[in-house]
């Protein structure tokens, strides 16, 4: 029960934070970044329950698109891919699936893009501005939010491989 309340504590900021900072101009996709945190440390369960429930929040909020919910599914899947294959314990390693999941954030609005194909080369900064966003927001909020579960006793990015062998037994 307490980490219920962690979890929807942190994604109301996220999602806060994010719109504060949208509300400027600034797209900082922070509400990824902890999905795929949540996903690793938690649980492909909860990672799919708070991806679905945070698109359709952020839907509410900007109206965008209906593909949101399916872009924050697909970072979910994306961590457990990760958790699967690849080392928690190394911060820096976050690069990769950063990157990744700023091309997966960029997609929805390549899906109703309404300009011609040579005038898509416009977009091509966005994504770059995307992609490099999302390398330096996922090291950090892992980091953050690793020393916040530590100050309250919950799980750790770094101890979810561990998780996940002791499970298979």
């Amino acid at each position: 029960m307490h980490f219920s309340i962690y979890i929807c504590l942190v994604l109301f900021c996220s999602i806060l934070f994010s719109a504060l900072l949208g509300n400027y101009g600034i797209a900082l996709p922070l509400p990824a970044a902890v999905i795929f945190y949540l996903a690793i440390v938690y649980g492909w369960r909860i990672g799919a329950v708070t991806a679905a429930g945070t698109g359709v929040i952020i839907e509410l909020l900007y109206g965008s698109s209906a593909l949101t919910p399916l872009a924050l599914l697909l970072v979910m899947i994306i961590a457990q891919l990760w958790l699967h294959y690849y080392d928690t314990k190394n911060i820096s390693a976050l690069i990769v699936p950063g990157a990744v999941t700023g091309v997966i954030l960029f997609l929805p609005q390549l899906m109703f893009y309404q300009g011609s194909w040579l005038s898509m080369l416009y977009l091509i900064p966005e994504l770059l501005f995307s992609i490099i966003i999302m390398i330096c927001i996922m090291p950090l909020t892992v980091y953050l939010l690793d020393k916040l579960s530590k100050s309250t006793g919950l799980l750790l990015f770094k101890d979810a491989k561990i998780k996940l062998i002791h499970q298979k037994r």
